[in-house]
Formats: C-alpha cells, sequence, structure tokens
C-alpha cells in the first residue's frame, strides 16, 4: 500500500545506503580501483564501472561536498510526493545516460568518478516535478532550475572548481552534468507520457464498464 510515510522511509534509507557506500569506497581504495569510471576497462568488458563510477571520489572535499548536496536536495524536495521506486528508476536512467555520453562524447576523458551529475539529475527532476504537480512554491523550484543553470554557465566558461581548485589532473565534468539534466528531462517526459496513457486507459475501461451496465 503506498503511502508517503513509506516512501519517505524507504527514501531516507537509499540516502542512507548511498552515503555508507560513498564514504566504504573513499575510504577502502581496492573499492576505487574495481568501482572507477575507466574509459580502457568499460571498453575491454568491465560494464558494471558505468554504474559504479559514480560513488568513487577523488578528495575528501569531493566526496564531502557531495554528500551534503544530496542531504540538501532530498530534504528540500522531500514534500514532492516521489517514490523510492523513481529513485532508483532514474539512478538507472540518468547513470546509463550520463556514462555513455562520457563513453561516446568524451573520448578524451579515461576517468570520471562522482555523484555529482546524479545530483544534478536528480535536482532537475524534483523540480520538473514540483512544478507540474504544484508540490512546492513556484519561486523554489524555478529558483533551483535557475542556480542550475547558472552552475552549468559557469562550468561552460571555465569557472574553477571549489572542490579541485588548481589540481591540474582532475577536472570538472561539464559534460557529464548536462547529461544529467538532460536524463532528468528525458525521464520526466516518459513518466507524463506514461501518467497519460495510463489516464487514458482507466477512463476508457471506465466507459466500457458503463455501457455494459
Amino acid at each position: 500500500m503506498y503511502t508517503q510515510k513509506s516512501e519517505s522511509i524507504k527514501i531516507l534509507a537509499i540516502i542512507f545506503l548511498v552515503m555508507i557506500a560513498g564514504v566504504s569506497v573513499y575510504t577502502l581504495p581496492a573499492f576505487s580501483q574495481t568501482f572507477i569510471y575507466s574509459r580502457e576497462l568499460v571498453i575491454s568488458g568491465q560494464i558494471w564501472r558505468l554504474f559504479t563510477g559514480h560513488f568513487v571520489h577523488f578528495t575528501l572535499s569531493h566526496l564531502i561536498l557531495n554528500l551534503a548536496s544530496i542531504i540538501i536536495i532530498f530534504f528540500l524536495f522531500m514534500k514532492v510526493n516521489i517514490r523510492a521506486k523513481d529513485i532508483i528508476n532514474l539512478y538507472l536512467f540518468s547513470g546509463t545516460i550520463i556514462s555513455m555520453v562520457l563513453l561516446f562524447f568524451a573520448p578524451d576523458m579515461a576517468f570520471y568518478g562522482g555523484l555529482s551529475s546524479l545530483i544534478i539529475s536528480y535536482a532537475s527532476y524534483f523540480c520538473l516535478h514540483s512544478i507540474q504537480t504544484k508540490s512546492l512554491p513556484l519561486w523554489l523550484s524555478s529558483g533551483f532550475l535557475f542556480l542550475l543553470t547558472g552552475k552549468l554557465v559557469l562550468e561552460l566558461h571555465g569557472a574553477s572548481s571549489i572542490v579541485f581548485g588548481s589540481q591540474d589532473n582532475i577536472k570538472v565534468a561539464t559534460i557529464a552534468h548536462i547529461a544529467g539534466v538532460i536524463a532528468a528531462i528525458i525521464y520526466w517526459v516518459l513518466t507524463r507520457i506514461k501518467h497519460h496513457i495510463k489516464e487514458q486507459l482507466d477512463i476508457y475501461y471506465t466507459n466500457s464498464l458503463s455501457k455494459q451496465h
């Protein structure tokens, strides 16, 4: 049975597991080496890295900022009436698209790690969903989208990272962030289409039953 309270508990459990996974992978180098997105190793057949690379972080500040962002975004949008299955489905959908974009459109990116692209994808989807359902004030959802857009624009214009600073060997993966936004938009459109089809089928079956009686 669906209740928002039960969904909130499931989502909190997912957040907790993600944070545990992020910390565990960072503190255990063997996990980082096994899970990191490596273009060469993915092409050689280690497909799991397309999904696990998001849990790898390069610096402590990188990890802390991403985990803090997860907490802020999920608690900010907890009233958007998102179901736990959407959290999982969006991870699989966005994670796949982000990694595929890196694989096919970023041939010079040998390694990739971090949750930031997924966080941006979740934030984008939550904003779109809350605007559509009117579950949050319009100024909050649209304002958050504006901030996300501004972040991407700054990245495209070469803004330096507050996480990596002057570390030349680690760069912000702007293309992955953009892919996360695109994935969120596509997923939101698909869910709207699915919802519309379900509504039309319900109407059709209701009318069919009415005619039979």
